[in-house]
């Protein structure tokens, strides 16, 4: 969940608030063995040279006009330790 104040850029000034609010939110998901969550988002992968975040390995995601899985971007993101673990041993 994002709660953006002010946003200048993408991404690279962005501030948040109700600070108790993420906390409520985050102590609610703690008893989850595998978290990830975020500012999710998904977008179409950018294959055209010169373009801003452009994809050299564009290829990898299909079919030209594929969007990107969905994610977490941005400066929040978080996944719980048993996740964390579950993607070192399975890498």
């Amino acid at each position: 969940m994002c709660i953006p104040v002010r946003e200048k850029g993408l991404g690279s000034d962005i501030r948040f608030a109700f600070a108790a609010t993420l906390g409520q939110i985050l102590s609610k998901q703690a008893w989850k063995p595998r978290v990830y969550m975020g500012c999710m988002k998904s977008g179409p992968v950018l294959s055209e040279k010169g373009v801003r975040y452009y994809e050299p390995e564009h290829w990898k995601f299909g079919e030209p006009g594929n969007k990107y899985f969905r994610h977490a971007t941005g400066q929040l993101y978080a996944i719980s330790k048993d996740l964390a673990t579950y993607i070192s041993i399975n890498k």
